[in-house]
């Protein structure tokens, strides 16, 4: 694979930005509405877009732990707050019926990422180990991209003559 090539995300990875393209755009669809309406709802709208857009730069740019963790826990304060939209309200927000379509389509992508993203936490990552001269380096697969970074420094005194 040449140096420039980038690698394709993996089917878990793709899936999970897909969820978050649907979270992020459900969200954003209403963000000015509830604004007008309630400006703390629509600016936690607003915030909640922005972090689906951290989240999946985060997943394509190979950052499993921290991306997955950050996009569960995105997920399951949406998933909290349109449950507790739904029944109980949020303060000088009115309750609102469950039927309508694109939230339950958010609430469906926010589910569905909670145990993609579990799944993908509770798996052990590949790990890549190299051997060079008694310097054993262990890399992480999800974190390489290019076969530059795979290069290991050796201290010179181990270094093969040239």
């Amino acid at each position: 694979m040449p140096d420039s090539a980038v690698r394709a995300p993996s089917t878990a990875t793709a899936a999970g930005i897909a969820l978050l393209t649907i979270i992020g755009a459900v969200h954003l669809l209403y963000a000015h509405g509830y604004y007008v309406l309630v400006a703390y709802v629509g600016a936690l709208f607003y915030a909640t877009v922005a972090s689906a857009v951290v989240v999946a730069v985060g997943l394509v740019r190979g950052a499993r732990v921290w991306g997955w963790t950050l996009g569960v826990l995105l997920a399951v304060a949406t998933l909290a707050a349109y449950i507790a939209s739904r029944t109980i309200g949020l303060p000088m927000f009115p309750v609102l019926p469950w039927q309508d379509p694109f939230g339950l389509a958010a609430v469906g992508a926010e589910a569905l990422f909670i145990i993609l993203g579990v799944i993908v936490l509770r798996t052990p990552s590949r790990s890549v180990k190299h051997n060079h001269g008694g310097l054993v380096a262990e890399m992480r697969s999800e974190h390489v991209h290019d076969a530059s970074a795979r290069r290991v420094l050796i201290p010179s005194e181990n270094r093969p003559d040239d």
